[in-house]
């Protein structure tokens, strides 16, 4: 039984991790989900304290793409540093489907 439940985990960790979307980079604007809808809203400095307001009130880290405004659910919403929203950065790390886009690291865009 132990045997079969440990091989029953280990292929849940090589799947989840064959399945993980590729690497990219992403240049967006960081916003709470709610605001990211107005992408012209999300994508300034001015927004910053709504933002910030709105995800300490319950709403979702979200990235506005700056090209497609498109917009980009955070999987890993501790990744997002209150110092990256207002400012237009770029975002590394992998698509995760429906889940959205698991942060590896944020910079400043140039």
């Amino acid at each position: 039984m132990k045997k079969m439940c440990l091989l029953f985990v280990f292929g849940l960790f090589v799947s989840v991790v064959a399945f993980a979307g590729e690497k990219e980079s992403v240049i967006g604007w960081l916003s709470d989900s709610k605001c990211a809808a107005d992408a012209v809203k999300a994508m300034s400095a001015d927004h910053q304290g709504c933002a910030l307001g709105c995800v300490k009130g319950g709403s979702k880290w979200a990235l506005v793409e700056s090209k497609t405004h498109k917009v980009i659910q955070i999987h890993n919403q501790d990744a997002v540093k209150e110092s990256n929203v207002g400012h237009e950065v770029t975002v590394k790390g992998s698509m995760m489907g429906e889940d959205g886009l698991h942060v590896e690291s944020i910079e400043a865009s140039s």
